[in-house]
């Protein structure tokens, strides 16, 4: 989970969830679970935020677990509406709060 929260943050800003000059100093910022999700928050859903946030807490016992993930609201929307993921735009407009885009998808 943890992997898939740094990974959704990366998506979302286009930067690393903690970012330092050297390994100690990364270490150390994830230690102390100092996460400043205020870059997400600006361009994506409250729900979205809450994930990254969720699948990034520090204890892994805290983190959601595969089953937790899949009840989340906006995902049992998704997937009770029987949609491929590949052609799936309703799940970008669940997730995605900022400015209307148009999306192209390659096949």
């Amino acid at each position: 989970m943890w992997a898939l929260g740094v990974v959704l943050f990366e998506l979302c800003t286009l930067k690393h969830p903690f970012d330092a000059q050297n390994q100690g100093a990364l270490f150390m910022k994830i230690v102390k679970g100092k996460l400043d999700l205020s870059p997400v928050a600006k361009g994506y859903s409250p729900a979205m935020v809450e994930q990254i946030r969720r699948c990034l807490t520090r204890l892994p016992r805290s983190r959601p677990d595969t089953t937790a993930l899949l009840k989340t609201p906006a995902l049992t929307q998704w997937i009770s509406a029987g949609e491929s993921v590949r052609y799936n735009r309703r799940l970008l407009s669940l997730m995605y709060d900022g400015p209307r885009q148009t999306w192209t998808l390659s096949t």
